[in-house]
């Protein structure tokens, strides 16, 4: 099962550049040496030096930018672990408002810890302890408004 590093380089540099391009819209609050735009920009600037990378290493290391179905859909585990990733991050955009950050946070690191044969209690324990650092990280400490969806009135 191969795909090409040149082409995940090649993903990654055009994230790298949309996350630089939409971090560039956000405000610079005035007095601050630091605002909204500096950590997505430390993660635009890293998903494009890695791209970059992977390019130059697939480049030197001869061959192209491959990509083949056999390697996307050979693996079934791979390709269900492809279709988990895709369905949490839709369920963030469409559901995230409407059941809310921490909820969604453990109910998909839960499934993603069961998916990686982690033990049920361990799963639990470990996806309740993750979402509540999450939402103390960006709620607290980054003061960044995540949506509380259901628990709205408890938070």
């Amino acid at each position: 099962m191969r795909i090409g590093d040149g082409l995940f380089g090649i993903l990654a540099g055009i994230l790298g550049l949309a996350v630089a391009w939409q971090a560039a819209g956000f405000p610079n609050p005035s007095g601050h040496y630091f605002g909204p735009a500096l950590f997505p920009g430390i993660i635009a600037a890293g998903l494009i030096l890695c791209g970059a990378l992977l390019m130059l290493r697939r480049q030197t290391a001869g061959g192209g930018f491959s990509l083949s179905a056999a390697a996307l859909f050979g693996d079934r585990r791979a390709t269900i672990s492809l279709g988990l990733m895709i369905v949490s991050i839709l369920s963030f955009v469409f559901f995230g408002d409407s059941i809310g950050f921490q909820i969604l946070t453990f109910v998909i690191l839960t499934t993603f810890f069961l998916w990686l044969r982690g033990g049920v209690v361990f799963s639990v324990v470990l996806a309740l302890s993750l979402a509540i650092c999450f939402d103390l990280l960006f709620r607290e400490l980054l003061r960044v408004p995540v949506p509380t969806g259901l628990l709205t009135a408890v938070l």
